[in-house]
Protein backbone atom coordinates (compact mmCIF):
# COMPACT_ATOMS: atom_id res chain seq x y z
CA UNK A 1 0.00 0.00 0.00
CA UNK A 2 3.09 2.04 0.85
CA UNK A 3 4.22 2.14 -2.69
CA UNK A 4 0.35 2.42 -4.40
CA UNK A 5 0.59 5.91 -2.23
CA UNK A 6 4.08 6.96 -3.37
CA UNK A 7 2.89 6.43 -6.95
CA UNK A 8 0.18 8.50 -6.41
CA UNK A 9 2.22 11.22 -4.93
CA UNK A 10 4.67 11.27 -7.66
CA UNK A 11 0.96 11.45 -10.07
CA UNK A 12 2.09 8.41 -11.92
CA UNK A 13 -1.00 6.53 -11.07
CA UNK A 14 -4.33 7.13 -9.10
CA UNK A 15 -4.31 5.77 -5.49
CA UNK A 16 -6.68 2.50 -5.96
CA UNK A 17 -5.39 -0.59 -4.57
CA UNK A 18 -6.28 -3.59 -2.19
CA UNK A 19 -3.93 -4.04 0.94
CA UNK A 20 -3.92 -6.85 3.60
CA UNK A 21 -3.79 -5.84 7.49
CA UNK A 22 -3.28 -7.57 10.60
CA UNK A 23 -5.40 -7.00 13.00
CA UNK A 24 -4.02 -7.20 17.26
CA UNK A 25 -5.94 -10.38 17.50
CA UNK A 26 -4.38 -11.83 14.45
CA UNK A 27 -6.95 -12.13 11.90
CA UNK A 28 -6.35 -10.93 8.86
CA UNK A 29 -8.68 -8.95 6.65
CA UNK A 30 -8.61 -7.24 3.20
CA UNK A 31 -8.78 -3.66 2.67
CA UNK A 32 -9.86 -1.70 -0.84
CA UNK A 33 -8.21 1.84 -0.82
CA UNK A 34 -9.55 4.99 -3.03
CA UNK A 35 -8.14 8.37 -2.77
CA UNK A 36 -7.01 11.50 -4.32
CA UNK A 37 -3.86 14.03 -4.26
CA UNK A 38 -4.66 17.55 -3.68
CA UNK A 39 -1.59 19.68 -5.16
CA UNK A 40 -0.84 23.42 -4.75
CA UNK A 41 -0.15 25.88 -7.55
CA UNK A 42 3.53 24.33 -8.12
CA UNK A 43 2.03 20.56 -8.48
CA UNK A 44 3.37 19.51 -5.22
CA UNK A 45 1.21 17.52 -3.41
CA UNK A 46 -0.50 18.65 -0.07
CA UNK A 47 -2.36 15.84 1.12
CA UNK A 48 -4.31 12.36 -0.19
CA UNK A 49 -7.74 12.26 0.78
CA UNK A 50 -9.22 8.71 0.33
CA UNK A 51 -11.33 6.16 1.80
CA UNK A 52 -10.78 3.02 3.20
CA UNK A 53 -13.33 -0.01 3.40
CA UNK A 54 -13.32 -3.87 4.55
CA UNK A 55 -13.82 -5.94 1.71
CA UNK A 56 -12.73 -9.03 3.18
CA UNK A 57 -16.11 -10.62 2.55
CA UNK A 58 -15.73 -10.23 -1.05
CA UNK A 59 -12.27 -11.16 -1.43
CA UNK A 60 -13.40 -14.53 0.09
CA UNK A 61 -16.44 -14.87 -2.13
CA UNK A 62 -14.41 -14.45 -4.94
CA UNK A 63 -12.14 -16.86 -3.97
CA UNK A 64 -14.35 -19.39 -3.62
CA UNK A 65 -16.18 -18.56 -6.74
CA UNK A 66 -12.86 -18.88 -8.75
CA UNK A 67 -12.55 -22.26 -6.65
CA UNK A 68 -15.42 -23.60 -7.75
CA UNK A 69 -15.04 -22.84 -11.47
CA UNK A 70 -11.23 -24.53 -11.51
CA UNK A 71 -13.09 -27.30 -9.46
CA UNK A 72 -15.64 -27.40 -12.00
CA UNK A 73 -13.50 -26.97 -14.95
CA UNK A 74 -11.53 -29.61 -13.87
CA UNK A 75 -13.69 -31.88 -13.71
CA UNK A 76 -15.10 -31.80 -17.09
CA UNK A 77 -11.60 -31.26 -18.61
CA UNK A 78 -10.93 -34.64 -17.42
CA UNK A 79 -14.00 -35.77 -19.17
CA UNK A 80 -13.43 -38.09 -22.26
CA UNK A 81 -16.66 -36.77 -23.71
CA UNK A 82 -16.96 -33.79 -25.78
CA UNK A 83 -19.00 -31.02 -23.59
CA UNK A 84 -20.51 -27.59 -24.54
CA UNK A 85 -22.41 -25.06 -23.86
CA UNK A 86 -24.33 -22.24 -26.24
CA UNK A 87 -26.33 -19.64 -26.09
CA UNK A 88 -29.99 -18.76 -27.57
CA UNK A 89 -28.10 -17.56 -30.33
CA UNK A 90 -26.62 -20.60 -30.57
CA UNK A 91 -23.00 -19.22 -30.06
CA UNK A 92 -20.41 -21.15 -28.24
CA UNK A 93 -19.95 -19.81 -24.62
CA UNK A 94 -18.22 -22.86 -23.10
CA UNK A 95 -16.20 -26.40 -24.45
CA UNK A 96 -14.29 -28.67 -22.39
CA UNK A 97 -10.54 -29.64 -23.41
CA UNK A 98 -12.60 -32.70 -25.97
CA UNK A 99 -14.29 -29.99 -27.12
CA UNK A 100 -11.51 -28.25 -27.78
CA UNK A 101 -9.91 -31.37 -30.19
CA UNK A 102 -13.05 -31.77 -31.85
CA UNK A 103 -13.10 -28.00 -33.07
CA UNK A 104 -9.55 -28.23 -33.55
CA UNK A 105 -9.13 -25.08 -31.84
CA UNK A 106 -9.08 -23.45 -27.83
CA UNK A 107 -11.59 -22.32 -26.06
CA UNK A 108 -10.65 -18.49 -26.55
CA UNK A 109 -10.81 -18.81 -30.45
CA UNK A 110 -14.07 -20.43 -31.08
CA UNK A 111 -15.95 -18.49 -27.72
CA UNK A 112 -19.05 -16.57 -29.77
CA UNK A 113 -18.75 -18.18 -32.45
CA UNK A 114 -21.30 -20.64 -34.31
CA UNK A 115 -21.15 -24.35 -35.99
CA UNK A 116 -20.95 -22.60 -39.18
CA UNK A 117 -17.30 -21.08 -38.41
CA UNK A 118 -16.26 -24.58 -37.88
CA UNK A 119 -18.34 -27.32 -39.91
CA UNK A 120 -19.59 -27.96 -43.43
CA UNK A 121 -23.28 -25.98 -44.11
CA UNK A 122 -25.36 -29.33 -44.43
CA UNK A 123 -23.64 -30.28 -41.27
CA UNK A 124 -24.06 -27.11 -39.59
CA UNK A 125 -27.40 -27.14 -40.58
CA UNK A 126 -28.20 -29.95 -38.82
CA UNK A 127 -26.61 -29.08 -35.64
CA UNK A 128 -29.18 -26.25 -35.69
CA UNK A 129 -31.91 -27.79 -36.19
CA UNK A 130 -30.91 -30.13 -33.24
CA UNK A 131 -30.56 -27.22 -30.92
CA UNK A 132 -33.43 -25.12 -31.76
CA UNK A 133 -35.51 -28.52 -31.51
CA UNK A 134 -34.29 -28.71 -27.87
CA UNK A 135 -34.82 -25.45 -27.07
CA UNK A 136 -38.38 -24.92 -28.30
CA UNK A 137 -39.35 -28.66 -26.15
CA UNK A 138 -37.71 -27.94 -23.14
CA UNK A 139 -36.47 -30.89 -22.46
CA UNK A 140 -33.89 -33.17 -23.08
CA UNK A 141 -33.08 -34.80 -26.60
CA UNK A 142 -30.90 -37.09 -28.33
CA UNK A 143 -29.51 -37.11 -31.29
CA UNK A 144 -27.79 -40.03 -33.12
CA UNK A 145 -25.54 -38.39 -36.61
CA UNK A 146 -22.85 -39.22 -38.95
CA UNK A 147 -20.07 -36.69 -38.83
CA UNK A 148 -16.62 -36.46 -40.81
CA UNK A 149 -13.43 -36.19 -38.30
CA UNK A 150 -10.02 -36.45 -39.96
CA UNK A 151 -11.56 -37.70 -43.48
CA UNK A 152 -13.12 -40.70 -41.36
CA UNK A 153 -16.97 -41.34 -40.74
CA UNK A 154 -17.78 -41.53 -37.36
CA UNK A 155 -21.21 -41.92 -35.77
CA UNK A 156 -21.96 -39.37 -32.81
CA UNK A 157 -24.88 -39.51 -30.31
CA UNK A 158 -25.25 -35.88 -28.95
CA UNK A 159 -27.48 -35.56 -25.52
CA UNK A 160 -29.11 -31.47 -25.22
CA UNK A 161 -29.93 -30.58 -22.26
CA UNK A 162 -31.90 -26.61 -21.80
CA UNK A 163 -31.27 -24.86 -18.79
CA UNK A 164 -33.06 -21.56 -18.17
CA UNK A 165 -31.64 -19.17 -15.68
CA UNK A 166 -33.67 -17.25 -13.13
CA UNK A 167 -33.34 -14.04 -15.08
CA UNK A 168 -34.96 -16.34 -18.08
CA UNK A 169 -31.85 -16.29 -19.70
CA UNK A 170 -31.69 -19.86 -21.82
CA UNK A 171 -28.47 -22.38 -22.62
CA UNK A 172 -27.93 -25.46 -23.78
CA UNK A 173 -25.70 -27.75 -22.66
CA UNK A 174 -24.14 -30.38 -25.19
CA UNK A 175 -22.68 -33.81 -24.51
CA UNK A 176 -21.47 -35.68 -27.30
CA UNK A 177 -20.22 -39.40 -27.24
CA UNK A 178 -18.31 -41.13 -30.00
CA UNK A 179 -20.53 -44.34 -30.53
CA UNK A 180 -18.73 -45.83 -34.02
CA UNK A 181 -17.45 -49.21 -32.09
CA UNK A 182 -20.44 -49.69 -30.29
CA UNK A 183 -22.69 -49.28 -32.85
CA UNK A 184 -20.32 -51.51 -35.03
CA UNK A 185 -20.15 -54.22 -32.21
CA UNK A 186 -24.09 -54.13 -31.84
CA UNK A 187 -24.21 -54.96 -35.58
CA UNK A 188 -21.34 -57.42 -35.35
CA UNK A 189 -23.64 -59.46 -32.69
CA UNK A 190 -26.30 -59.15 -34.83
CA UNK A 191 -25.11 -60.94 -37.63
CA UNK A 192 -23.74 -63.59 -35.10
CA UNK A 193 -26.87 -63.74 -33.90
CA UNK A 194 -28.96 -64.47 -37.30
CA UNK A 195 -25.81 -66.96 -37.71
CA UNK A 196 -26.16 -68.96 -34.96
CA UNK A 197 -30.12 -68.97 -35.77
CA UNK A 198 -29.39 -69.66 -39.25
CA UNK A 199 -27.33 -72.24 -38.13
CA UNK A 200 -29.55 -74.23 -35.09
CA UNK A 201 -32.46 -73.71 -38.29
CA UNK A 202 -30.40 -75.78 -40.40
CA UNK A 203 -29.46 -78.62 -37.77
CA UNK A 204 -32.77 -79.20 -37.31
CA UNK A 205 -33.44 -79.36 -41.01
CA UNK A 206 -30.79 -81.97 -41.07
CA UNK A 207 -32.06 -84.27 -38.56
CA UNK A 208 -35.32 -83.54 -40.16
CA UNK A 209 -33.90 -84.20 -43.62
CA UNK A 210 -34.43 -88.07 -43.68
CA UNK A 211 -38.30 -87.78 -42.30
CA UNK A 212 -38.82 -85.13 -44.78
CA UNK A 213 -37.42 -86.85 -47.75
CA UNK A 214 -39.78 -90.20 -46.39
CA UNK A 215 -42.84 -87.41 -46.45
CA UNK A 216 -42.12 -86.50 -49.75
CA UNK A 217 -40.99 -89.60 -51.43
CA UNK A 218 -43.89 -91.74 -50.02
CA UNK A 219 -46.66 -89.46 -51.43
CA UNK A 220 -44.84 -89.30 -55.04
CA UNK A 221 -44.79 -92.77 -55.09
CA UNK A 222 -48.25 -92.78 -54.62
CA UNK A 223 -49.06 -90.06 -57.34
CA UNK A 224 -46.89 -91.78 -59.70
CA UNK A 225 -48.31 -95.24 -59.28
CA UNK A 226 -51.84 -93.93 -59.94
CA UNK A 227 -50.60 -91.66 -62.88
CA UNK A 228 -48.92 -94.86 -64.26
CA UNK A 229 -52.06 -97.16 -63.23
CA UNK A 230 -54.57 -94.51 -64.81
CA UNK A 231 -52.35 -94.54 -68.23
CA UNK A 232 -52.30 -97.93 -68.18
CA UNK A 233 -55.99 -98.61 -67.82
CA UNK A 234 -56.68 -95.94 -70.03
CA UNK A 235 -54.53 -97.79 -73.07
CA UNK A 236 -56.00 -101.38 -72.14
CA UNK A 237 -59.57 -100.90 -71.21
CA UNK A 238 -61.99 -100.07 -73.88
CA UNK A 239 -64.85 -98.65 -71.56
CA UNK A 240 -63.40 -95.98 -69.34
CA UNK A 241 -65.14 -96.67 -65.43
CA UNK A 242 -65.52 -93.25 -64.23
CA UNK A 243 -65.87 -94.04 -60.26
CA UNK A 244 -62.13 -95.49 -60.71
CA UNK A 245 -60.65 -92.91 -62.96
CA UNK A 246 -62.40 -90.23 -60.36
CA UNK A 247 -61.28 -92.47 -57.23
CA UNK A 248 -57.58 -91.91 -58.24
CA UNK A 249 -57.71 -88.57 -59.57
CA UNK A 250 -59.24 -87.68 -55.83
CA UNK A 251 -56.40 -90.05 -54.46
CA UNK A 252 -53.66 -88.09 -56.59
CA UNK A 253 -55.22 -84.42 -56.11
CA UNK A 254 -55.14 -85.79 -52.21
CA UNK A 255 -51.17 -86.33 -51.86
CA UNK A 256 -50.29 -83.39 -54.15
CA UNK A 257 -51.95 -81.14 -51.39
CA UNK A 258 -49.92 -83.21 -48.65
CA UNK A 259 -46.99 -82.89 -50.63
CA UNK A 260 -47.37 -78.79 -51.11
CA UNK A 261 -47.92 -78.69 -47.65
CA UNK A 262 -44.77 -80.26 -46.66
CA UNK A 263 -42.82 -78.36 -49.17
CA UNK A 264 -45.24 -74.75 -47.85
CA UNK A 265 -44.16 -75.60 -44.37
CA UNK A 266 -40.00 -76.53 -45.23
CA UNK A 267 -39.88 -73.57 -47.01
CA UNK A 268 -41.72 -71.26 -43.85
CA UNK A 269 -38.77 -73.20 -41.80
CA UNK A 270 -35.69 -72.15 -43.34
CA UNK A 271 -36.07 -68.67 -44.63
CA UNK A 272 -35.65 -66.14 -42.20
CA UNK A 273 -38.33 -63.79 -41.40
CA UNK A 274 -37.10 -61.88 -38.71
CA UNK A 275 -37.97 -58.81 -41.07
CA UNK A 276 -41.20 -59.42 -41.96
CA UNK A 277 -43.68 -57.38 -40.90
CA UNK A 278 -46.39 -58.39 -38.25
CA UNK A 279 -49.72 -59.89 -39.50
CA UNK A 280 -52.36 -61.67 -38.70
CA UNK A 281 -51.86 -65.24 -38.37
CA UNK A 282 -53.61 -68.11 -38.56
CA UNK A 283 -52.74 -70.71 -36.21
CA UNK A 284 -54.55 -74.10 -37.69
CA UNK A 285 -52.20 -73.45 -40.48
CA UNK A 286 -49.10 -72.71 -38.57
CA UNK A 287 -49.55 -76.18 -36.59
CA UNK A 288 -50.33 -77.95 -39.79
CA UNK A 289 -47.34 -77.46 -41.67
CA UNK A 290 -45.12 -78.13 -38.44
CA UNK A 291 -47.03 -81.12 -38.29
CA UNK A 292 -46.20 -82.01 -41.65
CA UNK A 293 -42.61 -81.67 -41.37
CA UNK A 294 -41.89 -83.77 -38.00
CA UNK A 295 -44.82 -86.54 -38.61
CA UNK A 296 -42.07 -89.09 -39.90
CA UNK A 297 -39.79 -88.37 -37.11
CA UNK A 298 -42.59 -89.00 -34.71
CA UNK A 299 -43.41 -92.08 -36.05
CA UNK A 300 -39.84 -93.09 -35.76
CA UNK A 301 -39.31 -92.77 -32.26
CA UNK A 302 -43.03 -94.29 -31.29
CA UNK A 303 -44.15 -90.84 -30.86
CA UNK A 304 -48.00 -90.56 -30.35
CA UNK A 305 -49.41 -86.50 -31.57
CA UNK A 306 -52.44 -85.34 -30.85
CA UNK A 307 -53.82 -82.04 -32.73
CA UNK A 308 -57.46 -80.98 -31.70
CA UNK A 309 -58.13 -77.33 -33.13
CA UNK A 310 -61.61 -75.58 -32.50
CA UNK A 311 -63.53 -75.19 -36.47
CA UNK A 312 -63.45 -71.39 -35.70
CA UNK A 313 -60.23 -70.28 -37.16
CA UNK A 314 -58.08 -68.68 -34.76
CA UNK A 315 -55.21 -65.83 -35.47
CA UNK A 316 -53.02 -63.68 -33.53
CA UNK A 317 -50.87 -61.05 -34.71
CA UNK A 318 -47.14 -62.29 -35.24
CA UNK A 319 -44.58 -63.51 -38.28
CA UNK A 320 -45.78 -67.03 -39.88
CA UNK A 321 -42.22 -68.43 -40.30
CA UNK A 322 -40.84 -67.03 -36.50
CA UNK A 323 -44.19 -68.84 -35.09
CA UNK A 324 -43.70 -72.07 -37.04
CA UNK A 325 -40.06 -72.33 -35.98
CA UNK A 326 -40.74 -71.94 -32.60
CA UNK A 327 -43.49 -74.74 -32.54
CA UNK A 328 -40.95 -77.20 -34.33
CA UNK A 329 -38.14 -76.19 -32.40
CA UNK A 330 -40.52 -77.29 -28.98
CA UNK A 331 -41.61 -80.12 -30.59
CA UNK A 332 -38.30 -81.20 -32.33
CA UNK A 333 -37.01 -81.05 -28.39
Amino acid sequence: AQAEVHLALEGKKEFDTTFRIIRSDGQIRFIRGFGYVTRDSEGKPIRLTGLNWDVTSENELQAKVRDQKEYIEGILNAMPDPVFVKDESHRWIYGNSAFNEVIGAPLESYLGKTDYDYFPREMADKFYEGDNETFQKDESTEIEEKVLVDGDVRTILTKKTPFKFDDGRKILIGIIRDITVRRQLERELEISRIKQVEAARMASLGEMAGGIAHEINNPLAIVMGKAQALLNFVNQSKTLEHDKILFDLKKIETVGARIAKIIRGLRNFSRDGSRDPLAQVRLQTVVEDVLSLCSEKFKNHNVQVHCHCPDSPIYVLGRQTQLSQVLLNLLSN
